[in-house]
């Protein structure tokens, strides 16, 4: 029975580590404005950003 504790806590454990982990987010689009000379650039990002991580990014939308 103690056996069978210790393999249950492993397993709960390990298995938990892949929830814990963070995500690196890499978007790569054709149509985005110029990131070294556009004013629109910054916040174009921004939102990108967040509607990718909310799962709602729509790539060449418009």
């Amino acid at each position: 029975m103690k056996r069978l504790l210790v393999v249950g806590l492993l397993l709960v454990l390990v298995g938990s580590q892949g929830f814990a982990t963070p995500c690196d987010i890499h978007l790569y689009v054709d149509a985005a404005p110029n990131k070294y000379g556009s004013p629109l650039y910054a916040g174009w990002e921004s939102a990108t950003f967040t509607a990718v991580s909310n799962g709602t990014f729509v790539n060449m939308s418009n």
